[in-house]
């Protein structure tokens, strides 16, 4: 198989250090995540995403918990990587050691392989865990199989940068351009809902107020207790404890929401977080006790329950495949398509407008996608765009 273009990889939108992390992060999902349980999160320490395996594979037996760190280190190949890398990776895996204490092997993925005097103080490193190194090889080896579609997603004909993606939006609506006027279109609830579904933050910024007003409410609650028995402050205590651990995962979901690092947001969503518990029995006590604290403690409780249907229902929406939108000829599906596919500022690159006009009989959905999407990309990159604007 032919070498990867790691020039082409180098030109990508955004910063190498986070698309190489993404890549890794992609390539070992796609050939492990079926033997194990695969976690990554935005702001996991120690390492970027880690596997415990739960069946046998090439990476090992039952119970080998695999986690590891990317770097792209900006040097040319054979240079040492110096001390304040040095600190980091010993950091690094000091924080493994604490978050992740049953984490068997620690993998540090680089681009290049370390020097040989890296190396040797690599493997030297005080640690129960079993140390790897893995370089660029290792991201060729694993492009391939299931994950074939790596090589031309970061390395070849299907790159799309947002600036491509914006221009081919612009070819791709061209031949509705006359019916379709941005400037004076109104959200619906077609729209609005197809955000959601999209994971667009601007269709979830109830995370962000919900979160804020658990962090306020919670403060203020859990300063008004001095005139309640010791049996109800600890129950106050366990309420203010419960909105705090969800006003944080909800600062965390919103921040990768944000991201747009959908991979980490799964990981997120999946892990046990804190549950509302029924606390009418001790709104009884505070009723009967005729506490002032029953107002702030009922609002900081509504937040509560606000707060767990909100991750809910992200969790739902994001995990829906399919969305169809239905309706008669002539009520705007044409200009939805188009006016959700166009870019979002500072949000999202503009999205993929495939036309049913292009498809014939007999062909697949898989020729209008390769068709529309592979063939516009190739005669995009070979001569300018040319559009032949309809005026009406």
């Amino acid at each position: 198989m032919s070498k990867v273009n790691w020039n082409a990889f180098e030109a990508l939108a955004g910063a190498a250090t986070d698309n190489f992390e993404g890549l890794c992060r992609a390539l070992i999902k796609r050939h492990y995540g079926q033997f194990g349980r695969f976690v990554a999160l935005a702001n996991q320490p120690g390492v970027e995403f880690h596997l415990k395996l739960d069946k046998p594979c090439s990476l090992g037996e039952v119970s080998r918990w695999w986690g590891w760190q990317c770097r792209w280190y900006e040097i040319r190949r054979g240079t040492a990587i110096g001390k304040t890398r040095r600190d980091k990776i010993v950091k690094a895996i000091q924080a493994t050691e604490k978050c992740l204490p049953d984490l068997t092997d620690w993998v540090l993925w680089t681009r290049y392989p370390l020097t040989k005097g890296d190396q040797d103080w690599f493997y030297a490193l005080p640690t129960s865990m079993k140390l790897h190194l893995w370089t660029a090889k290792d991201v060729e080896d694993h492009l391939s199989g299931s994950a074939t579609i790596f090589r031309a997603t970061y390395f070849g004909e299907l790159i799309l940068s947002p600036d491509n993606l914006s221009k081919l939006h612009h070819q791709a609506v061209a031949s509705v351009q006359h019916r379709w006027t941005p400037d004076v279109h109104q959200v619906v609830n077609a729209e609005y809902e197809l955000n959601r579904y999209v994971g667009n933050s601007a269709s979830w910024e109830a995370l962000h107020e919900i979160a804020t007003r658990l962090k306020i409410t919670a403060n203020y609650v859990s300063n008004d207790t001095n005139d309640l028995p010791d049996s109800l402050t600890r129950s106050i205590n366990e309420i203010v404890n419960t909105a705090n651990l969800l006003a944080s995962s909800l600062t965390e979901v919103y921040g990768t929401l944000n991201e747009g690092d959908f991979e980490a947001l799964h990981s997120q969503l999946s892990i046990p977080r804190a549950q509302p518990e029924n606390w009418q029995g001790f709104f009884r006590q505070l009723r009967r006790g005729n506490h002032p604290i029953i107002l702030s403690t009922t609002n900081l409780v509504a937040d509560i329950y606000a707060a767990d249907d909100e991750l809910r229902a992200i969790q739902k929406y994001l995990q829906t495949g399919l969305i169809a939108v239905v309706a008669d000829a002539g009520c705007g599906k044409t200009q939805l398509a188009a006016q959700f596919t166009q870019a979002k500022d500072n949000q999202a690159p503009a999205g993929i407008l495939l036309h049913g006009s292009s498809l014939s009989a007999n062909d697949t959905l898989d020729s209008l996608v390769a068709n529309s999407i592979v063939g516009m990309v190739q005669n995009h990159e070979k001569a300018p765009l040319q559009l032949n604007e309809q005026k009406g």
